[in-house]
């Protein structure tokens, strides 16, 4: 997986070590707990009783094994980037090592699913038939139409006091609605209970109708244009400075997102506050894009 849509439909499928709330904060998913034990090597302590939807128990082994089955594939700089290998202490306590120094240790935990034994040394096709710990188990899925999933009836979670335990919704179903427009058309119809991609010039519409409720948050995704270097005039530093500042950002982002977002002078978002400081953003804008 290495896009939007596909991580949005198997997020209730997979799970990872930890998690990362509406915050950004790290909390403990499949992991109970971790410590560091020295600059390179963490201890990690697994949740006990957890079910695959196959019927496999979470062990050490499925997570050493699903750090590992990322070698020679496509994203394996997933793991490569920071992973030199584990030891079993026992069936719920791995100590994971890293060949340097990583700081994003527990972030990157959150992106790595843990799947089944079936799927790291036996026959089972994850593409075909997704297996995880989720609250939601695969069903169905038809290209092009939609993707079924069904509550999962062993699921670990015992819920708390926002989130409810067993899973409300028995069965969801994600429609495949490419154009924005037609899923407007298709929530305004009745014919899908919920959309997050509406065109973004109908939010202050459906917001006056008492008929929807419209919800926002900050996201922390850019559109960006990037040059080919390997072409002239635009492996010229200086025309790409030039274009930099030919681009009208506030204009855009008033005419074609209505004012939804805000302008960008750098890669990093400014809801990474760690890594984005205003008077760094400031300055960048005004020696590479603002025009004098």
């Amino acid at each position: 997986m290495n896009d939007t849509a596909s991580s949005r439909a198997t997020q209730l499928v997979y799970e990872g070590l930890t998690g990362v709330d509406f915050d950004g904060t790290v909390r403990p998913v499949l992991a109970e707990d971790w410590t560091q034990l020295d600059p390179t090597t963490y201890r990690v302590s697994l949740r006990e009783g957890v079910r695959f939807h196959n019927g496999e128990e979470l062990t050490a082994a499925h997570v050493a094994g699903s750090f590992e089955r990322y070698e020679g594939e496509a994203r394996e700089s997933d793991v490569t980037d920071w992973y030199d290998g584990s030891e079993i202490v026992d069936d719920y306590t791995i100590d994971v090592r890293c060949w340097r120094e990583y700081g994003p240790f527990e972030q990157r935990l959150f992106d790595l699913p843990i799947v089944p034994m079936a799927a790291i040394d036996g026959d089972l096709d994850l593409a075909s038939r997704p297996v995880g710990t989720g609250p939601y188990r695969f069903d169905d899925y038809q290209s092009g139409d939609h993707w079924r999933l069904t509550r999962f009836a062993d699921y670990w979670f015992d819920g708390d006091e926002t989130v409810p335990a067993p899973a409300p919704i028995e069965t969801v179903t994600l429609e495949i609605i490419t154009e924005a427009a037609a899923r407007q058309g298709a929530l305004e119809a009745g014919d899908i209970d919920f959309s997050d991609g509406v065109p973004s010039a109908s939010l202050a519409d459906l917001e006056r109708d008492a008929a929807y409720g419209v919800d926002r948050h900050v996201g922390g995704g850019f559109d960006l244009v990037i040059y080919p270097l390997y072409r002239e005039p635009f492996s010229n530093a200086q025309v790409r400075r030039g274009c930099n500042m030919l681009i009208p950002r506030e204009t855009i982002v008033e005419n074609v997102y209505h004012g939804l977002g805000q302008p960008a002078y750098t890669p990093i978002s400014p809801l990474l506050e760690t890594y984005a400081d205003e008077e760094f953003r400031e300055r960048i804008a005004d020696e590479y894009v603002r025009p004098d």
